[in-house]
């Protein structure tokens, strides 16, 4: 294509359409006409800012018909019966599928934890190779249209793109590529956005980004968030506008309400009002933090050249929003009395959960860094930073970096920055006249595709009605940090910065600078709270009727466990501090706690303790469904995450919190819930606290159950299906009912090390060449050993921990799922060293012919 016009440059057509006060029609109805031939619209191009995004996206149009589509109802015209085929997002099954351009569909495996922005950008051919004659094929508009997600009358409109189509007439039937009785819907691959919340908000959503996030504009558009936050209350803001009963402040605070460059640490010795916290990385600088020695000094005031740039920018921000007192855990928190850190860091909950406002310092690694990111603002980010608009990367199409251009307090656009000369003209400026002041505010025109919306079927604009849920924040440097989990639950409202654009969190919503709106997809305080006082009413209303405390069929009942969600996402990020895996969880835990009349157990919860222990370290094996041998070399690698163990005691060995890496309770206690049984039965269970919080750290820990017990030996079994290079295949053998009482110890010269290239130390025999005339089918194996006895066992998948160990003993949860166990003679009990799982009738045979029950204790 050619060198683009600048944004301003329009023809004569083009001034004339108005788009945004003409009504537009839908996709599916008859569009209105643009340039009459396709020769004048290439020529116009040339001159023409808006007739170049024409030309260009008629091209990707025609280009970009991959992926995935959906089919409609048959739509009856007439006489005629009309087949509607439309592109959609090319995720499915909650982003677990993805589609290909060429048409294939792919497993992404990593589900909505590995959305990223595709940008390898559109593909685009010259509408003349597919145009018969050019001077009979126009070009014409629709509008892509939208109803609000806050809007309950379905006819109030957004306007989200403009598409184009070429055609013989402004028929869709017409439409290059289409025929009257089958019509395909492609979509808008040109987007509005507007440089106002002021006219244009009744009509576009989409917005620019501001080029300096302190300024006035910036600020104007988080007073909106708020306020439009406390109109809809969709939440409580315990300390917000008109509302008397303000939160208690905490312990101290920050006084940041005068206007100078002095602020002032304060006791706040109960007083009530409102304030704003602070989740932040601390990194490496800690350049001021609260001692013992200098909290005096700092009662009197803090210069504010002596607070880092992080701290600076929540000062301002404070100010901007007109509220006097700043929460920072770095000042707030004496950090060298244990006494005042070990309470005040089981309050944190508190905190945060009756903040007006939660600043998330998100793109930040360092306190020096500061809240307002400046690298996606200067013309050299193209080259370290590309941005993408989430509502435009929840699709899963091909996507321009950095097509959302900025605005600064001037209304000056500052271009999509990061563009090649070249691109930064491609984007259109457009100045409509506003019909009730007369005042002129201005719309861009960027190149972003967006899905259908047609009349019949109008799309709510919120990504989980178009695209897959997403976090777009998971990826952000301060998303990696622990202890920012339950700082970020428990806010009632987050104001988040990251690299690209300013996003806003409320319980329900996040919304984005650029006027995306995403569903909420990380977990609520509510929820979690709930899912709590759900277990503990199917615990309460089993024992009331005579049964155990705990079901398998809770997993059906309370599937949604948000706990259980919480400690997988928890996994996944860092601490600074090792000790500090049960402290950086204790202000949430405490909450869930006394609004759930749960018991807490090292991360565990006392009414579903055993779903509780069903936890592996996180492997993923990619997997095809067919016998093609060639597809095995083109899966991606397997991976595992690896579990490391803390040098200090932290957390009894069947708590999750014992070990650190990536960890998931998926398929391991709700997979086969309606064949499984439970098996084990919890006698007694104690846990020792380090300290005065309990929530806190711990120093010991036992669980005594009494369930269904086997010892696992090293075997080369043939696998049952593809292979998992992470579990060990064994065998589990029934004890002697003379054993039972006998610690089964782990030989460590017999740990498994390549099992594929080793052989196993016991000899593995059909059952029909030992006569063994024990009722066990023809999956089942017997082994023979040294010791002139026959045992008979079935086929286990282990996996470990960390280093395998076996021999060892496994013991029963429910009747597919095992603990496995080491020996520890120092305590006279067991330890945990990973996890074994039964094939479905193994596990009805072993439980039927070799069940052996046995007290055991787990430290």
């Amino acid at each position: 294509m050619s060198e683009p016009p600048l944004p301003g440059d329009l023809c004569e057509v083009c001034r004339n359409l108005n788009l945004v006060y003409r009504i537009l029609p839908f996709e599916d109805e008859e569009a209105i006409p643009h340039q009459p031939t396709l020769t004048a619209l290439e020529a116009s191009s040339h001159s023409c800012a808006l007739c170049y995004q024409v030309w260009a996206t008629a091209g990707h149009s025609l280009a970009n018909r991959g992926g995935m589509t959906t089919t409609m109802p048959t739509k009856k015209l007439g006489d005629r019966h009309v087949q509607i085929q439309v592109a959609i997002s090319n995720y499915a099954l909650g982003g677990l599928m993805r589609g290909m351009a060429n048409g294939a569909s792919v497993m992404n495996l990593g589900g909505r934890d590995s959305i990223e922005p595709d940008f390898g950008g559109l593909d685009w051919v010259n509408p003349r190779r597919l145009v018969g004659d050019p001077n009979k094929c126009g070009s014409y508009l629709f509008g892509n249209w939208w109803y609000s997600a806050y809007e309950k009358n379905r006819g109030h409109y957004k306007l989200i793109g403009l598409g184009v189509r070429l055609g013989t007439s402004p028929r869709i039937g017409d439409a290059l590529g289409n025929t009257p009785n089958k019509w395909f819907l492609a979509g808008s691959f040109l987007r509005f956005r507007t440089d106002q919340d002021m006219e244009g908000e009744s009509c576009i959503p989409g917005r620019l980004r501001h080029w300096d996030l302190s300024s006035s504009r910036a600020m104007a558009q988080v007073k909106l968030w708020l306020r439009r936050c406390n109109e809809h209350r969709c939440v409580a803001i315990p300390s917000g506008e008109g509302n008397e009963e303000q939160s208690t402040l905490p312990t101290r605070v920050l006084f940041v309400g005068s206007k100078g460059g002095v602020v002032k640490l304060e006791e706040s010795q109960g007083r009530r009002g409102r304030y704003v916290a602070l989740s932040h990385s601390w990194g490496k600088s800690h350049r001021l933090t609260t001692t013992r020695s200098n909290i005096d000094r700092l009662k009197v005031g803090i210069s504010f050249d002596e607070i880092p740039q992080t701290f600076k920018d929540a000062v301002v921000i404070c100010r901007a929003l007109d509220v006097a007192y700043l929460w920072i855990d770095s000042l707030c928190i004496i950090q060298d009395d244990p006494a005042d850190w070990e309470v005040e860091a089981s309050r944190m909950g508190g905190v945060y959960s009756g903040s007006y406002l939660t600043i998330s310092a998100l793109h930040s690694a360092d306190d020096m860094n500061g809240c307002f990111p400046k690298l996606a603002r200067t013309r050299e980010a193209v080259k370290l930073f590309s941005f993408a608009s989430p509502d435009v990367v929840c699709t899963g199409r091909p996507v321009v970096a950095n097509a959302v251009p900025f605005v600064d307090d001037s209304r000056a656009y500052r271009g999509a920055v990061g563009f090649s000369s070249h691109q930064e003209k491609g984007n259109c400026e457009c100045k409509p006249p506003n019909c009730k002041t007369g005042f002129q505010f201005r719309y861009c025109i960027t190149n972003e595709w967006m899905p259908s919306s047609i009349k019949a079927h109008p799309q709510c604009y919120a990504t989980s009605n178009f695209g897959v849920d997403f976090d777009p924040l998971q990826s952000e440097p301060l998303s990696l940090r622990g202890w920012v989990l339950q700082e970020r639950l428990l806010s009632p409202r987050t104001l988040h910065y990251s690299e690209g654009q300013m996003y806003f969190e409320c319980q329900q919503m996040v919304h984005g600078e650029d006027g995306s709106i995403l569903r909420r997809m990380f977990p609520r305080l509510l929820d979690v709270v709930e899912s709590r006082r759900r277990a503990v009413e199917l615990s309460l209303s089993r024992l009331g009727a005579g049964g155990g405390p705990e079901s398998v069929s809770d997993a059906s009942e309370n599937s949604a466990d948000e706990w259980l969600k919480l400690v997988e996402v928890f996994s996944r990020r860092n601490l600074t501090v090792a000790h500090d895996k049960l402290v950086a969880l204790s202000g949430l835990a405490r909450i869930v706690a006394e609004k759930s009349g749960d018991e807490y157990l090292a991360g565990l919860w006392k009414s579903n303790f055993f779903r509780g222990l069903c936890w592996e370290r996180k492997t993923s094996v990619p997997v095809h469904h067919c016998d093609d041998e060639a597809h095995d070399h083109a899966l991606p690698e397997p991976r595992s995450a690896g579990l490391t163990w803390p040098a200090q005691y932290r957390a009894p060995s069947w708590s999750w919190a014992a070990v650190d890496g990536e960890i998931h309770f998926e398929n391991t206690w709700l997979k086969y819930r309606q064949e499984r049984a439970m098996v084990a039965q919890l006698l007694d269970v104690d846990v020792s606290l380090a300290g005065s919080d309990a929530f806190g750290r711990v120093k010991s820990g036992y669980a005594r159950v009494l369930t269904v017990v086997g010892e696992l030996r090293e075997a080369v079994l043939p696998r049952r299906g593809r292979g998992d290079p992470f579990r060990v295949e064994a065998i589990l053998m029934g004890m002697k009912d003379e054993d039972k009482h006998q610690p089964i110890e782990t030989n460590t010269n017999n740990a498994v090390g390549d099992l594929g290239n080793r052989l196993a130390e016991l000899e593995l025999l059909p059952q029909s060449q030992l006569g063994c005339s024990s009722p066990l089918d023809a999956n089942a194996v017997v082994t023979a050993d040294a010791s002139a006895f026959v045992r008979c066992g079935v086929s286990a998948r282990v996996l470990f921990d960390g280093g395998p160990h076996l021999p060892c003993m496994a013991v029963f949860v429910n009747s597919g799922f095992l603990l496995a166990l080491a020996w520890d003679g120092d305590k006279g009990g067991y330890r945990r060293v990973g996890t074994a799982s039964l094939f479905e009738n193994d596990s009805k045979q072993f439980l039927e012919h070799l069940a052996v029950r046995r007290e055991v204790v787990i430290f």
